[in-house]
């Protein structure tokens, strides 16, 4: 994988929190095996085979990491919770969710400002 659309992976994100918000409400069925690893993802696999490679020197590209890891970690445990049929609980997490959500979308744009300014003063190949 070499390049990723920021754009699509913000949009892949809000899809997987209504999705999430659907399911804690009942309309949808989702499994623990339906959450894949933080590595397995797209953009997973996208930091972890291009992106600390080629934009290690991007001030947010660690904190997207970090936070993209906790947020799989949050997705997982909501599910386990209202799956076992704690609902509170999963309703707990998902106030998590939400600080988490708002963070990778910013982390997201930032990283996508700063990968276009290296690109625009000739930092890497465009």
């Amino acid at each position: 994988m070499e390049e990723i659309n920021f754009k699509e992976e913000i949009t892949n994100h809000i899809i997987w929190n209504v999705r999430l918000r659907c399911f804690l409400d009942g309309g949808e069925c989702i499994s623990e095996d339906k959450i894949v690893s933080y590595r397995n993802c797209c953009l997973g696999r996208w930091i972890y085979s291009h992106g600390f490679d080629k934009y290690s020197s991007i001030s947010y590209m660690k904190e997207l990491e970090e936070v993209h890891r906790n947020l799989h970690d949050v997705v997982r445990r909501v599910i386990q919770l209202k799956n076992s049929g704690n609902k509170a609980f999963a309703e707990a997490e998902m106030e998590k969710l939400r600080f988490l959500s708002n963070r990778i979308i910013y982390l997201i744009l930032k990283t996508e400002e700063e990968v276009n300014a290296l690109r625009e003063n000739n930092v890497l190949e465009k």
